[in-house]
């Protein structure tokens, strides 16, 4: 079902059942799952404060453009409809959308633009040259990010856009040859690596012979041998063993000043009780928290 709310020369807004709304673009960007929570969040308690961006590319089916989060939030939260901006233009113009929209408030990164480029080139066909004239940008941006791209596998690539792999580490995993990518990508998830960690390993086997590198993939003692133990949570248990030696401090302390009260004339009294009557206070809270 499609409500039209305002329509102008270039644009038009609507509210839009999420039926009518396809996602095959969305395999032209990377799922971070934070982001995703957070936007989760931010729809359960506000709803939806800004128009999705969607097009229609064949004529017929929506396809969402931008808004991928918001689009996923709402309809696992059981939103029937979503408010929509929609696009005119045909499949060129809207993946161009995708790449100026998020462009411009800095919310695409280098690997993402490049999956978007990779599609012009092997989808649509379209030369080098073209998409920078279609981009508006230097062939050698195009390049670099093209390049960026085919340098990862496959499964790599895959990883990323289920949100498993980060794009920092997914660059990190790019100076490898591609065939190498899929065991390293292995290690780094058994071993569960950091983006550090990451850049060690992949330093280590570009360094060490390749002879060496199924033993370095299997158990890399230098990454693993320099990480720091975990710090142990304080339990409650230790805090209160802790407290009860400081009882015991206490006592010896009352014990030893009571049994030297004549040696207490040179000290103000009113001090001594007003430490006496907060220690007091303090000690009935805290007795007050058990069950004898």
């Amino acid at each position: 079902m499609v409500n039209m709310t305002k329509t102008g020369a270039a644009e038009t807004f609507m509210e839009i059942s999420t039926e009518e709304i396809g996602e095959r673009y969305g395999n032209l960007r990377l799922v971070n799952p934070v982001a995703y929570a957070a936007m989760e969040r931010s729809i359960a308690q506000y709803g939806q404060i800004t128009p999705v961006v969607v097009g229609q590319p064949s004529g017929s089916k929506y396809e969402m453009v931008d808004g991928f989060k918001r689009y996923r939030a709402c309809k696992k939260l059981g939103h029937k409809s979503l408010s929509c901006r929609v696009l005119k233009g045909k499949e060129r113009a809207l993946k161009s959308a995708m790449l100026y929209l998020n462009m411009q408030v800095s919310s695409i990164g280098d690997l993402e633009q490049g999956m978007i480029i990779q599609s012009f080139y092997k989808e649509d066909g379209l030369s080098q040259v073209e998409i920078a004239k279609l981009l508006a940008r230097h062939k050698s941006w195009v390049s670099r990010r093209l390049s960026l791209v085919e340098r990862l596998s496959d499964e790599v690539i895959e990883q990323m856009r289920l949100g498993l792999v980060s794009s920092s580490i997914g660059r990190e995993l790019a100076r490898l040859p591609r065939g190498n990518q899929k065991d390293a990508l292995k290690t780094l998830r058994k071993y569960r690596f950091t983006v550090r960690e990451t850049a060690r390993l992949v330093s280590l086997l570009t360094n060490e012979p390749t002879w060496n590198h199924e033993a370095i993939l299997s158990f890399p003692e230098p990454i693993l041998s320099d990480r720091q133990p975990p710090r142990p949570k304080k339990s409650e248990v230790d805090t209160l063993i802790r407290f009860y030696g400081d009882l015991s401090t206490i006592e010896r302390l009352c014990t030893g000043c009571a049994a030297k009260c004549a040696q207490l004339s040179n000290v103000d009294g009113q001090k001594v009780l007003s430490g006496i009557e907060r220690i007091t206070d303090f000690l009935t809270e805290i007795r007050s928290q058990f069950s004898f």
